[in-house]
């Protein structure tokens, strides 16, 4: 049976490169992002009317994990702890962003997500202007992630594993346990995988062999500077040693703009 209303265009909200590495304060970011937006929207020539699903990338957002706690698992209860946690983390800035939380899971921490207030407003009000609906807004961490979450919980059922996502100004790690979410964190800047999946685990004070690394190949930007978002999502694959590293081509990241790397989370 054919479908009432077509599927929504999906497109990817993103710093431009190189553009993306020079973009400073939170305005000009803002600026930056909107205007390559709404230039891969006027080359699509989309007709009046048609909804988009924005994926966000990770340059434009930060995250954060809410913990867990009894008596105070509400929906209103876990958004006001996101947003007390955004606020001590980055200050009177975190008043100027729009925080969510992904729903509670009993007894387990939550990933809470944050972007400009600023940003979405000129978003949407580009897309009116262009007579376009906005249909969702997703991080690019959970629109690459929630497809394998489940194929990874199976595979790593019982144990930890990491999972890293390069944008084009950083990184975004999200460590995996048998109770959920454990840790995350955001890295600024081209990095050595393998030398900061080392220090990332033992900044979480563990010992003995880090767990799994799950990596997803970053795709080179287009003749537009756009990194396109497929269907079937973005490949990914294990990492389990500096040698499989280096022959996967994401050991060394020497320039933003041309990394290949790695994935996850959702909010």
């Amino acid at each position: 049976m054919s479908r009432w209303w077509s599927e929504p265009r999906v497109l990817h909200l993103a710093l431009p490169q190189p553009a993306g590495a020079a973009a400073g304060d939170a305005a000009a970011r803002t600026a930056t992002a909107i205007a390559a937006a709404c230039a891969q929207i006027d080359r699509l020539r989309l007709a009046a009317g048609t909804r988009l699903h924005v994926v966000v990338s990770d340059a434009l957002l930060r995250y954060r994990l809410v913990p867990w706690h009894p008596r105070l698992a509400r929906p209103a209860q876990r958004q006001a702890l996101a947003e007390q946690a955004f606020a001590e983390t980055f200050g009177a800035v975190a008043a100027r962003w729009t925080v969510r939380v992904e729903p509670a899971r009993h007894g387990q921490a939550g990933l809470a997500c944050a972007i400009d207030t600023a940003l979405t407003e000129s978003l949407v009000g580009a897309l009116q202007s262009r007579q376009l609906q906005l249909h969702a807004l997703q991080p690019l961490l959970g629109w690459v992630v929630n497809p394998v979450r489940r194929q990874l919980d199976r595979q790593h059922a019982g144990g930890d594993s990491c999972f890293v996502l390069q944008h084009e100004t950083g990184s975004t790690w999200l460590w995996l346990g048998p109770q959920g979410l454990q840790h995350v964190h955001q890295m600024s800047g081209p990095i050595d995988l393998w030398l900061a999946y080392r220090r990332e685990w033992f900044s979480l004070g563990a010992e003995g062999t880090p767990p799994p690394l799950v990596a997803v190949d970053l795709p080179a930007p287009d003749s537009h500077g756009e990194r396109p978002l497929k269907p079937a999502g973005w490949p990914w694959r294990h990492v389990s040693s500096p040698s499989a590293a280096l022959a996967s081509g994401v050991q060394s990241v020497a320039h933003a703009a041309t990394a290949r790397l790695p994935s996850g989370a959702t909010a």
